[in-house]
Formats: structure tokens, sequence, C-alpha cells
């Protein structure tokens, strides 16, 4: 009998040592390559999914502005309903079906726990003055969603705006990176925490893992801890992040397709691979320290934010709030330049 390697300890024992082998799954590593039905379904989820989290911010930003307090358990539930409320053409039934894992809505001291998930009962209320960070996904019929924003409703000081930056600087060195046939995602980790390392900070989960396409959130056997090499048609989560006990956390996640690219100077027969992204939620500029940013990375964050309007705006002309809400997300320029928590924003360039 051949067993995977994740086969329980348990079960072994009852089949008895002489009667198997241990091998890699075959299917895990089949599953793991998503074909272009499964591709364009993910494309698609992610789009439906960007929609219901900007509906969500908007509304948020929204009630906070009319003074209403909201916990982080009302704040999930609502998220879901935006996502329960997925527009359909007629005759459509809707794709959305449920969530891909609880929802991490946390403000603050909360947001430090990485897989913190709030209750009814003891959910804290979310405030101005901390970073506030959600990590969700809908379960789609044509795609799974992972994804991470932490966002400020009032303006960072300059300490968490850092701390921000530096998790971006590792999340677009990831994103941009191009790298040989036969390179794992290992071996592409040390780009996610170079910044943070430079000041003496670390993570310590992983920074990213596999993802299904209408299956597991958590999928193999490729990750960014893992010797598998990354191959075209391989899902992975792009998630570093930096925590500080007490007081407030960060993670940027977005969820990236490997696919082949062609570099300048390749030799023929040699193969390259880069990454797209599915995710389509603009990353907060007030959160950003542009003086720690490199031109290029300044450059990524405008284009990001330029491409996620373009494909979400089609979508948004029956929600003024949540269209307002994208549009002038994705057209700021950096703030928190000045001192404390005063937010001086500043042109791009």
């Amino acid at each position: 009998m051949i067993i995977s390697p994740n086969t329980p300890y348990a079960v072994s024992l009852i089949i008895g040592s002489h009667r198997y082998v241990v091998l890699p799954s075959y299917v895990e590593e089949v599953k793991a390559v998503k074909n272009e039905v499964e591709i364009e379904g993910l494309r698609n989820a992610y789009i439906r999914d960007g929609v219901a989290i900007v509906r969500w911010f908007a509304w948020l930003e929204h009630k906070f502005g009319q003074g209403y307090e909201i916990t982080e358990w009302e704040a999930s539930e609502k998220l879901n309903s935006f996502r329960e409320d997925e527009p359909t053409k007629e005759g459509e039934s809707s794709m959305y079906m449920g969530l891909a894992y609880e929802n991490i809505v946390a403000s603050g001291a909360n947001a430090a726990l990485p897989h913190y998930s709030p209750t009814r009962n003891g959910a804290k209320t979310i405030t101005k003055n901390e970073p506030f960070l959600v990590d969700s996904g809908g379960q789609y019929r044509d795609g799974t969603c992972d994804t991470t924003r932490t966002i400020h409703f009032g303006y960072p000081t300059i300490e968490r705006a850092e701390a921000f930056t530096r998790v971006l600087q590792g999340h677009i060195a990831i994103e941009n990176a191009i790298f040989p046939a036969g390179t794992s995602g290992a071996q592409l980790d040390v780009l996610a925490r170079k910044a943070l390392w430079r000041d003496g900070q670390n993570y310590l989960h992983g920074t990213g893992h596999g993802v299904g396409s209408f299956l597991n959130v958590h999928e193999g056997p490729h990750s960014f801890s893992s010797s598998t090499p990354l191959q075209p048609g391989h899902v992975i989560t792009n998630e570093p992040g930096f925590y500080k006990d007490g007081e407030f956390g960060v993670r940027i996640e977005s969820t990236l397709l490997v696919k082949e690219v062609e570099t300048r100077c390749q030799k023929e027969g040699d193969r390259f691979f880069g990454f797209e992204r599915f995710t389509q939620v603009p990353i907060q500029t007030k959160m950003v320290r542009a003086s720690m940013l490199s031109k290029e990375d300044r450059q990524w964050i405008k284009d990001h934010n330029a491409n996620v309007r373009k494909a979400l705006e089609p979508y948004l002309h029956d929600d003024k709030r949540a269209l307002k809400w994208l549009r002038r997300e994705c057209q700021k320029g950096f703030g928190n330049e000045g001192k404390g928590s005063a937010g001086l924003a500043i042109e791009w360039d």
C-alpha cells in the first residue's frame, strides 16, 4: 500500500509497517497545478471577492463618519452579508458558497494575534486610532479566495507606518520575483523578510501557502516554506506580516499564480517564472512611509491600485459609496510623512 507523508501515524500503525511505503501524493501534486478553466475561475472569484471587500470598507468608513460604534464581530458579519449579496444577472445563481475559512477581523492589539477570530460576546470595538486587519476569503464555485489587508481609519503613528512599509516592501519583493525553473518557495522566502530583518524584526508564520480551486484554502505540496519547486499553474499566497504583542499587527496578503515569463538575456532552453496577482483589493497608501521606498516600489503601488480600480469599477456603478471609496483610495498619494500621527499627504513622485 502507498500512503502519503501526511497520513496520521495512528493509521500507519493499523496498516502495519510491513504493508505500506511512504511516497508523495500524486493526487496532491496534480491538483496543485491549475488548468486554464480553474485559472480563469480564480480570476473571476477574486474580482467578486474584491467587490465585496471594497463595499464593506466603504460601509465601515461611512458608519464611523456617522458616529456609530462597530465591534469586530459585527463588522465580520457585515462582510459576510456583502458576499451573500453578490450581484448576478437575471436567471443566474450566485457563485458564493460560504466562507473559505473563519474571518479574522482584528483591531489594535487583536491584530497582533495572527489567527484571532472575533466572537459575539468577546469582540472589541473597532477604533480609529489603531491599525485594523482583515484576513478573509469567500469560497466560490469557481475559486477559493484568501486576502488580507491592513488599513487605518485615522492617522497611523510613524512607528506603525514604518512597520506597514517594511511588510509592504517584502510583499512587493515576492510579487516582483523572477526566478529560474527548479526554484522552490523556500528559496524565495528571504525576499519577504529582508526589509524586516534589516531592522531586527521578523514574523513567525509562513510567508505563503498553496490555495485550492473551490477546495482547501491551504493546499500543498508547494509553499514559501517548502522545497517543492514552483511551476506554472501553482497558486500561492504572499503574506508577510509584523506583530507587536499587545499593541498592533500588520499583514498584507494577495494570492498569486505562478506563470512562465520571458527575460531579456535568457538563453535558449532556459525557463524563468514569475507571478500574476489574482487579488483585487487596494493597498492603503495612508499607511505608507514613502521615504522608505524606492522609486520602483512607489510606482508598483501606484500601478497596483490603478489595476485594482480598473478591475472593480465596472461592478460598482450601483453602489456609489463604494465606487467613490475605491476611486479615492486608488488615487491617493502617500501619507504620514509628517510628525507623529498628523499625516501629511505628498505627491506620488
